[in-house]
C-alpha cells in the first residue's frame, strides 16, 4: 500500500505534525522526518530508465528501419511518461 500526503512546506520546516494531523504519534514523526519525497524517487526512477531506454534503441538500432523507428516511438513515450510524472505540480 502506498500513501501519499501533500504536506506544506511550511509544516514541514516548523516541524508541527502533531498540528497538523492532530495527533501526538511519535512513530509519525519519525516517519515524515526520514521519508524521502515522491520527485526525489521520481528522479530515481528516470534515472534509472533513461540509459535502459538507450540500450533498447542501441540494441534495435540492427532491426529493419520500420521496427527501429517504432520501438524509438514507444521509448520515447516511456520516457516522456517518466517526464510528465514529476512536471504535474509545475
Amino acid at each position: 500500500m502506498k500513501l501519499v500526503i501533500d504536506i506544506p512546506k511550511e509544516v514541514i520546516e516548523s516541524r508541527k505534525y502533531t498540528d497538523y494531523f492532530g495527533c501526538g504519534s511519535t512513530k509519525l514523526t519519525g516517519i515524515i522526518d526520514n521519508g524521502k519525497p515522491l520527485d526525489d524517487v521520481l528522479n530515481e526512477i528516470r534515472a534509472e530508465i533513461e540509459p535502459n531506454c538507450d540500450r533498447i534503441n542501441s540494441l534495435a538500432s540492427v532491426l529493419p528501419y520500420t521496427a527501429h523507428r517504432e520501438i524509438q516511438e514507444l521509448l520515447c513515450e516511456i520516457m516522456d511518461l517518466c517526464k510528465a510524472e514529476g512536471s504535474e505540480k509545475e
